[in-house]
């Protein structure tokens, strides 16, 4: 995307599986986790691991760069990939 799409509305992510150039994890606040599905991708150095909680600081969102296609047991899945920007 050449401009940031949407804002992910969220406070907080959980990472639930690491990848080698990011992490998926869940959009929520309420750690139930049934939120949106998204991508962070590994960059500036940032590193992942299970169960990690990626907290969105007060003034920034997280906003949609981008798309990331991953392989599940039954098919393909399709989520945004973010960034936490101003």
């Amino acid at each position: 995307m050449e401009q940031p799409g949407e804002i992910i509305e969220a406070e907080s992510f959980e990472v639930f599986q690491v990848i080698s150039n990011g992490a998926l994890a869940t959009a929520g606040d309420d750690f139930a986790h049934l939120g949106t599905v998204v991508f962070f991708p590994s960059e500036d150095g940032n590193t992942y691991y299970d169960d990690q909680i990626i907290k969105v600081p007060a003034g920034m969102h997280a906003r949609q760069i981008g798309t990331y296609r991953y392989e599940t047991k039954e098919s393909y899945k399709t989520v945004p990939i973010v960034k936490i920007m101003k």
